[in-house]
């Protein structure tokens, strides 16, 4: 698109998000179309969850710079760092989970490569796209995104696939996976595997000696992976339309329970509610 370039700087800011769609707005748009209508037009500005920082913090850290880290922890100094200026207990346990993955000579190969790689393209299956990867190996040949998780091991309940599932598949990782891996075939003419790198971001047992657990997998269901693709392009056709026709928030589907819905909510009538069990 003529007159914009997307950088790092300005990768998440207002022009970047409104011009091209990522994996992002993807899962924010099946979450709540609304509010993804809200963010996109900036009616709505959502803040940083916690959750989110900590994961930013690791993946600069081992795949940035020093001096790119120093300036992240600058510019979050404020939810860093305690007013007395020490850090808080959740950073300095991820310090040691950044120092846990430093010193596994595997986890480090399969971070080497470029780190925080953009690709844009205007042309991905007929729809503007951008994204950043964790870290393009495009001479070793690889892709590697780097996941915080509360527990690397965990299965939890899918109401989407009705079974219990890893959180890879409960968080849709195998989608985000398979849009960078299409997205560096188009840009790169490579087809190369993917994997993650899982990290736990909190101690299970804080009275106990504290260490840190992690995991590398590899997703290497290709034929699972193009399907992701081609359900990813549905939905891209569907928000490509919304944002040509310019579709006010309001008149899209609301979920009702996230941050936007409830702080846009008004209540017109009483709710009709029944006992579950009956005598």
């Amino acid at each position: 698109m003529p007159g914009f370039t997307v950088t790092s700087e300005n990768y998440y800011g207002h022009e970047a998000e409104s011009r091209y769609l990522t994996n992002s707005q993807r899962k924010c748009f099946l979450e709540c179309a609304a509010r993804w209508m809200a963010k996109l037009t900036g009616a709505y500005v959502e803040r940083t969850k916690d959750v989110y920082l900590y994961g930013q913090y690791v993946d600069v850290a081992l795949t940035e710079t020093p001096g790119v880290f120093l300036n992240f922890c600058y510019e979050n100094q404020k939810r860093i760092k305690t007013a007395q200026g020490k850090k808080r207990a959740p950073f300095l346990y991820l310090d040691m989970a950044i120092e846990t993955v430093r010193g596994e000579p595997l986890l480090m190969q399969y971070l080497s490569g470029q780190g925080q790689s953009l690709i844009v393209l205007e042309d991905f299956h007929g729809f503007p796209l951008k994204c950043k990867l964790d870290v393009l190996n495009l001479e070793q040949g690889f892709i590697t995104d780097l996941k915080t998780a509360a527990d690397v091991n965990k299965e939890m309940f899918s109401t989407k696939y009705m079974q219990r599932v890893t959180y890879i598949d409960e968080y849709e990782y195998w989608a985000q996976l398979a849009i960078y891996r299409e997205a560096v075939w188009i840009k790169h003419t490579v087809d190369l595997p993917c994997y993650i790198i899982a990290v736990e971001k909190e101690p299970k047992d804080k009275e106990a000696d504290i260490c840190v657990n992690r995991a590398l997998y590899e997703l290497d269901d290709t034929d699972y992976m193009e399907n992701e693709v081609r359900d990813a392009l549905q939905t891209f056709k569907m928000m490509q339309k919304l944002k040509e026709d310019c579709v006010d928030p309001s008149d899209l589907p609301r979920c009702e329970t996230c941050s936007y819905c409830i702080k846009t909510k008004v209540i017109t009538e009483p709710l009709k509610i029944k006992p579950k069990t009956r005598f």
